[in-house]
């Protein structure tokens, strides 16, 4: 998520895993000319980036080698057919297999050797034809269930914008276009990754200015939940009237111990109340409320630590001693001890799904969900997904650049305020 202070700084999220990647989506329109290949070149030696994609390059198998003969450090490359997208890459830094392609995309493996991380990456370069573009959100879809536990990145031109909002100028976005891309992306389990920079990366370059975002990236739960420090950088378009969308993941930086936060859910803990009470009433003279507050705190951490075991954990164990009994009961269907010890391990088990749900519920913010989908993957990708957003790891100076240190981070901070 992006904040921006008015004053110039921009901020965004965190870092956790240690993984260096930096990959260019462009939507060039043709870079045949010398002009653009020289701008490209400057653009790519001040980048420096792994891996390229290029859409829209025009290109035939001459013209690409001559680019690469320019561009000089891009010694490996595929060109999909009708020359839509050009693939550029370093063989020391990046091992890429290109798994299939067509007109409107390309699907690759990627290795990135330094980190020894392989991603799944899909290049989109959509069509302006409502119906070609279908096909395309079909195969995004298709291709879903082909990840498996990869992490998976899908970037470049979709043509389409995804919320109404993402259009200014011009006719409003079709609701019945909109529809279909949100559900090849719902379908897919792919989202936006977190971004900086002027997202509107389309202009039609005229007096009546029309702006969209038609280009970003986004990627699967395996990749959020693995490179949370990984952001879209959406740059000047330049030479071109789309923007070129620079994907960067940094080095991990360390974060602060964490707030303490009161779960519903521990309600439902005969203990709970028992630890509430024993700190309140710790014979202590003269103390304020605050002071009291602040040791019950502390003893509510102790106990969530040491006897407010972790969910998933105890979820586990209940459905595996319920799941033991009704297997036994198979085999002794009349025994009253058998009967009496299910409908005991049913309601312990019942009950941890409640407090999970209340526990997922509560972090994810999303209330609108009461509608009864327990416990499901939702929950857990919206966790993922919020604290990944709920991290500063970075802050735009007022001249523009970037800084990533956690002290000038914390420096600039109260500086602004």
């Amino acid at each position: 998520m992006l904040a921006t202070l008015s004053k110039g700084c921009m901020l965004f999220c965190p870092h956790l895993n240690y993984f260096l990647m930096n990959c260019i989506f462009w939507n060039i329109r043709g870079v045949k000319g010398t002009e653009k290949q020289l701008d490209l070149k400057a653009f790519l030696n001040n980048h420096k980036p792994h891996l390229v994609s290029i859409l829209e390059s025009k290109l035939d198998e001459t013209s690409l080698r001559t680019l690469k003969r320019t561009m000089g450090f891009y010694p490996s490359s595929f060109l999909a057919p009708k020359a839509c997208i050009c693939l550029l890459w370093h063989p020391d830094q990046v091992d890429v297999q290109v798994l299939e392609y067509s007109r409107q995309l390309l699907r690759c493996s990627v290795l990135f050797k330094q980190s020894n991380v392989r991603l799944l990456v899909t290049l989109v370069y959509a069509s302006n034809s409502s119906s070609k573009r279908q096909s395309l959100w079909d195969s995004i879809k298709r291709l879903s269930a082909l990840v498996g536990r990869l992490g998976w990145i899908v970037g470049g031109n979709f043509n389409k914008v995804f919320f109404s909002n993402e259009k200014m100028g011009g006719q409003p976005a079709h609701s019945r276009h909109l529809r279909k891309f949100n559900s090849c992306v719902l379908h897919a389990g792919i989202e936006d990754l977190k971004s900086i920079g002027h997202t509107l990366s389309w202009n039609n370059r005229q007096d009546n200015r029309i702006m969209c975002k038609l280009d970003r990236v986004m990627g699967n739960q395996a990749y959020i939940s693995s490179h949370p420090n990984s952001f879209v950088e959406y740059l000047p378009p330049g030479i071109s009237n789309h923007s070129p969308l620079k994907v960067v993941s940094d080095p991990p930086m360390s974060s602060g111990p964490r707030p303490f936060k009161y779960f519903e859910a521990w309600e439902a803990s005969p203990s709970f109340a028992l630890t509430v009470h024993e700190a309140w009433q710790t014979p202590i003279f003269d103390v304020s409320i605050y002071e009291k507050a602040c040791d019950t705190k502390m003893a509510l951490t102790r106990w969530n630590k040491d006897i407010y075991s972790p969910i998933q954990h105890n979820h586990s164990i209940h459905k595996w001693a319920l799941e033991e009994i009704q297997a036994a009961l198979q085999q002794s269907p009349a025994d009253p001890f058998l009967i009496a010890s299910e409908g005991e391990a049913r309601l312990n088990y019942s009950n941890l799904l409640h407090q999970e749900e209340k526990f997922a519920r509560q972090k994810s913010r999303q209330l609108w969900l009461a509608a009864r989908d327990s416990n499901s993957k939702f929950f857990y990708n919206s966790i993922k997904s919020r604290s990944v957003r709920n991290s500063i790891c970075c802050l735009r100076r007022p001249n523009g650049s970037l800084c990533s240190e956690p002290e000038e981070i914390k420096g600039l901070t109260v500086q602004y305020y």
